[in-house]
């Protein structure tokens, strides 16, 4: 209904305009009519009604900023993720995308700032790695919002392509120096560690956190489930247990140390294997400097923990040991992480070699190898 009269001091047209709609409701709407005579005032109430039938636009939606969504994607990634994963995560926000991009509002974060930011993560002299890092965290922050109703969606952001790593292992001379070094160093209290972890490649919070209820010397095998991380006993890497076969050289050296606990107390909460004179766990910093010590003493260079872990894996890399023999043995996710060390194989050249030695009637009757598999005798 729509009504049409003069002001009664003011003489302008008012228009009131009352409207059922298909809901029930009533609404009503008074305006001035800047116009001179009723029939335009008429026109303006009919123009004003339509204005009134037409839906109405949907309410723009407005985007938290990163920093107003940060806390809401951490409580929702904890839930999936084990706490180191967090750790990293939240020095990722702190460091480089909440002073970057805190208050900005998320829908307004594109490729072009993304790719900005990349540019100046490499001109800090960071890796390329370390900047996909960063970009995948925002990319998992963008894909939440997504999911949680914040965003419409979400930009598909590139990472750059890393070149192929190399595997820093220690050489067999390297190896046998470094035991050597162990042998004597503070008495010989490192050796076994250090000899455990080139013959078993646990992580360093791995053999931090073993126990002598995780061996079974008897059957020559570890299992291995848990790691010391950040003052705190975890899953390992992955979440996944795996056992490991022990070499009779790692029983020989373990065993008379197993000897000195009582048997009581062998279980997955009793002593430590490796641990300090008190029998207290061993830290990392501590640890790490105690093996460049040793290094030094070898006159081999400087090496970490995580050294030992890739020669175990090189050196099952170099026996001919199945992809997924390594995988499983090292504990990881990802099959491209167990490439690396089968990129170290020389194949062609152990046949080339072998081939050229039967040539020469070097070993007459020996087995023909190609790529390490046997095909013949010749």
């Amino acid at each position: 209904m729509i009504k049409v009269r003069r002001h009664k001091t003011r003489g302008y047209w008012e228009v009131d305009v009352i409207l059922k709609m298909p809901d029930g409701t009533e609404q009503r709407r008074r305006r001035k009519a800047a116009v001179a005579t009723k029939r335009e005032a008429e026109a303006f109430g009919t123009l004003l009604e339509r204005e009134m039938l037409l839906p109405k636009p949907a309410e723009r939606k407005v985007a938290p900023t990163l920093g107003e969504f940060k806390q809401e994607f951490l409580e929702q990634w904890s839930v999936e993720n084990k706490p180191s994963a967090i750790v990293a995560k939240k020095a990722i926000l702190r460091r480089e995308l909440i002073p970057r991009f805190g208050d900005v509002p998320m829908d307004m974060i594109d490729k072009g700032a993304v790719e900005k930011m990349k540019a100046e993560l490499l001109g800090r002299k960071l890796s390329k790695k370390t900047a996909n890092n960063v970009v995948t965290v925002l990319s998992s922050m963008m894909n939440r919002a997504v999911e949680a109703g914040h965003l419409d969606h979400a930009p598909k952001l590139k990472l750059f392509k890393i070149d192929e790593e190399s595997v820093d292992c220690l050489s067999p001379q390297e190896e046998r120096a470094l035991l050597r070094a162990a042998k004597v160093y503070r008495g010989g209290q490192w050796f076994s560690m250090v000899h455990f972890a080139l013959n078993t490649g646990l992580r360093f919070g791995e053999l931090a956190e073993l126990r002598w209820g995780d061996i079974d010397l008897k059957n020559r095998w570890v299992r291995v489930s848990r790691q010391w991380y950040r003052d705190r006993v975890q899953s390992t890497k992955g979440r996944r247990t795996r056992d490991i076969d022990l070499a009779p050289s790692v029983v020989a050296v373990l065993e008379p140390e197993r000897l000195q606990v009582a048997t009581d107390a062998i279980s997955q909460h009793g002593p430590l294997v490796f641990h300090q004179e008190n029998g207290g766990r061993r830290i990392h910093r501590r640890a790490d400097c105690a093996i460049k010590r040793m290094c030094t003493l070898a006159g081999i260079r400087e090496i970490s923990w995580h050294v030992c872990r890739h020669t175990f894996g090189s050196k099952l890399a170099d026996t001919g040991a199945p992809m997924m023999v390594i995988r499983d043995l090292m504990g990881h996710q990802d099959i491209k992480t167990t490439a690396r060390y089968l990129h170290r194989r020389k194949p062609t050249r152990s046949a080339i070699d072998h081939m050229d030695e039967v040539a020469n009637g070097d070993q007459p009757g020996a087995t023909v190898l190609e790529f390490g598999t046997q095909v013949g005798t010749v």
